[in-house]
């Protein structure tokens, strides 16, 4: 058996359904706002009474409410892509820090983070539609974050543009590498930006 360690919680449940919203971007964002903070800088601490207890299940998973069998019942949807989430990390061999670093990483082309990409986006709209949200799936993509320059000194204006604006959102993988290049060629970045 696997017995997590403080601060690490587990939460036991044989329905896929709950991992499948566990996963989604409304958890995930309902988390950054009802989290708190571990240490220095911005680590978020998920903690079951901030994050768990207080978030808005969908009513059908709260409600126990008979559950059809029919593909276009939300909680049969969020059954299966929960399961497929779950073999596509174990099919990946590794642990989910290492899992999630690919996913984010829009140089990564592996065809089983790929696979897992386009679940994760399967996913969320299930969970929008679960939450009768209309979801704008253009708003995929990468972002580079914890952009650090030494200087901004030689840069062309349209790179400085979109620093100002803080702008480091990308609709796909190979603009965010080229964007990141750029900025390694000219020898400003004091760090590397996390994708």
């Amino acid at each position: 058996p696997t017995i997590p360690l403080s601060p690490h919680i587990a939460i036991a449940s044989s329905e896929m359904s709950l991992l499948a919203i566990l996963s989604s971007q409304i958890h995930s964002l309902w988390v950054e706002i009802f989290s708190s903070t571990a240490g220095i800088g911005s680590t978020l601490r998920y903690t079951a009474s901030d994050c768990l207890e207080t978030f808005p299940f969908p009513l059908k998973m709260t409600q126990n409410q008979p559950r059809a069998d029919s593909e276009n019942d939300y909680w049969v949807q969020l059954e299966r892509i929960g399961n497929a989430i779950l073999l596509c990390r174990k099919n990946t061999g590794t642990g989910l820090t290492s899992i999630y670093n690919q996913f984010n990483d829009p140089g990564c082309d592996s065809k089983q983070i790929v696979d897992l990409r386009k679940l994760h986006q399967e996913l969320d709209l299930i969970c929008a539609k679960c939450y009768e949200i209309d979801l704008d799936t253009s708003c995929y993509g990468f972002s580079l974050q914890d952009i650090d320059l030494q200087t901004e000194e030689g840069l062309p204006n349209f790179l400085k543009d979109r620093i100002s604006r803080d702008d480091f959102f990308f609709y796909n993988a190979n603009d965010a590498m080229d964007f990141q290049d750029q900025l390694r060629s000219l020898n400003v970045l004091k760090s590397t930006g996390t994708l």
